[in-house]
């Protein structure tokens, strides 16, 4: 049994039902009862750190042009809600205003709220710009920073963020292809395994890796999961973390979940 308390992470906001990355999707996360939000980061042309996932503004605003080649002042003008489409094919929130959010905005207007921050650009001079956003809040203690890219990873951990980190891809593949004890646990840095269930043609949903990953003292969170029958059985394997974009579907039975099994829920 893990001693990892179980949360459930709202992936960009309640993205299933608002604008992803944006004040109104962490908003209505909120509201379910989340207290972790998921997020992804770039950093414009003139320096300031957005949250976007996308490195280009096509997807979710209509705007071709790159986040890193844009100013805030040309981005702040995109229609942050032009792309995203509701259940019934309508597109609810085009022309509401909705814009994309600095970080600054995002720590000043959630101030007691836990971050899980993914940087998604691959430049790792960006990365000193994104921490300074965060010790400016005085934020590193409820910031995690991580990165797909291991190199960005590793540049976090280099520049001393005092805050946590995600374990790495190339961390994960140590843990997965070498026998633990021939692994020495300070090999191993970060607070979390952050992971999806299957990527390519690799399967991590299975308590043989998550039970391997807690020797290490680590958490296990996956992403996306947007069904109670796969979260529910995700931690009846022992995992610690659900990410998804519907926390009001997810979050009541992941705490009923916690009640039944004397976990925490976080």
């Amino acid at each position: 049994m893990t001693d990892h308390p179980i949360r459930v992470y709202a992936h960009r906001g309640s993205s299933k039902t608002h604008p992803e990355n944006t004040m109104v999707a962490f908003e209505h996360a909120l509201e379910a009862g989340v207290t972790h939000l998921e997020m992804d980061v770039h950093v414009t042309r003139d320096h300031q750190v957005v949250v976007a996932h996308d490195a280009g503004g096509e997807r979710m605003t209509g705007e071709p042009a790159l986040l890193s080649e844009s100013t805030l002042t040309e981005i702040k003008k995109w229609d942050a809600g032009f792309g995203f489409q509701d259940a019934q094919g309508d597109f609810p929130f085009r022309g509401k205003g909705l814009r994309i959010p600095t970080l600054t905005e995002v720590l000043t207007a959630f101030p007691d709220v836990r971050l899980n921050i993914d940087i998604k650009h691959h430049n790792p001079d960006i990365v000193s710009t994104v921490i300074e956003v965060v010790r400016r809040h005085d934020a590193t203690h409820r910031v995690l920073l991580s990165s797909f890219n291991p190199r960005m990873v590793q540049v976090i951990r280099r520049l001393g963020y005092e805050g946590m980190t995600g374990v790495s891809r190339t961390e994960l593949t140590m843990i997965m292809l070498i026998p633990r004890w021939f692994i020495p646990r300070s090999s191993i840095h970060g607070l979390a395994l952050q992971i999806p269930r299957k990527w390519k043609r690799y399967y991590f949903d299975n308590r043989r890796l998550i039970e391997k990953v807690h020797y290490f003292g680590k958490r296990v969170d996956y992403w996306v999961i947007n069904e109670v029958e796969a979260a529910l059985e995700l931690l009846e394997m022992g995992a610690d973390g659900i990410m998804t974009d519907d926390p009001h579907l997810i979050l009541p039975p992941v705490r009923e979940f916690a009640q039944t099994h004397n976990r925490v829920l976080d």
